[in-house]
This record gives C-alpha cells, structure tokens and sequence, in this order.
C-alpha cells in the first residue's frame, strides 16, 4: 500500500486501522490532532487573556 500524503490523511478517529490505515498514517493522524488541538488552545488561551486585558482596562477607565 502506499502512504497517502499527509494532507490526505484525516485527523486521527478510533477505527482508522479497520478503514485501512496503516499503522504509520494512524500516527501522523494521530500529530495532526494533537498538533490541531494544541493550536486551539493556544488560541483559546490568547483570546482569554486578550479578554481578561479588556475587562481590566476598561474597570480602570471607569475609576
């Protein structure tokens, strides 16, 4: 079988094996995910303290 590109590789999912993955492209399904949810909370993270700035400035514009 040949590997498949990476960009056709999904995010990892539980019965890759059974669909015919091979175990070298269940692991870099497998990094794509972990890669994909690090950078979503990265994200997350940053708007939270993006928010967090907001709301402090603007108690303090108030005083």
């Amino acid at each position: 079988m040949i590997i498949r590109q990476e960009e056709r590789i999904p995010e990892y999912y539980p019965t890759m094996y059974l669909d015919g993955y091979t175990p070298e492209e269940i692991l870099i399904a497998m990094q794509k995910l972990t890669r994909n949810q690090f950078e979503i909370k990265r994200a997350t993270e940053q708007i939270s303290h993006e928010m967090i700035n907001e709301i402090l400035f603007d108690n303090k514009k108030r005083k």
